[in-house]
């Protein structure tokens, strides 16, 4: 992960920058995103859910931003397979990600950031066995 979205400094700038059409964009792959998670799908929920981030990144109106989230995006679709394979291990992030695309829309930045770095945060990988 590159060390501009760890400090969330891009999610800030897109809540900045993004426009209309930025925010259709990551609505339709959001929706897409649940969709495919609901039909079990799960494939297509890595795509989807890279590709809004990629969206974010896009948002930020950054193009050294983007490309570096566009080079980081293979590593996040493997860590995604990986997760979503062991479901045991899997957090349903969806709220979080309704919650980040509504701090963009609303053009909060410190709620964005915020909610971008939970969503950051290591998923469980405790529990039972």
């Amino acid at each position: 992960m590159p060390a501009c979205w760890k400090s969330g400094k891009g999610t800030g700038l897109a809540a900045e920058r993004r426009t209309d059409g930025d925010l259709r964009g990551m609505k339709r792959l959001l929706e897409e995103r649940k969709k495919a998670l609901e039909t079990g799908n799960y494939a297509s929920q890595v795509d989807f859910d890279a590709e809004f981030h990629c969206s974010i990144a896009e948002a930020s109106q950054n193009p050294l931003l983007l490309d570096l989230f566009r080079a980081f995006s293979n590593a996040l679709r493997g860590e995604l397979s990986h997760l979503i394979v062991g479901t045991k291990h899997y957090e349903n992030r969806s709220e979080l990600h309704e919650q980040l695309y509504q701090a963009l829309s609303a053009r909060d930045a410190d709620t964005a950031v915020r909610v971008s770095l939970a969503n950051l945060a290591p998923q469980g990988r405790g529990g039972s066995e």
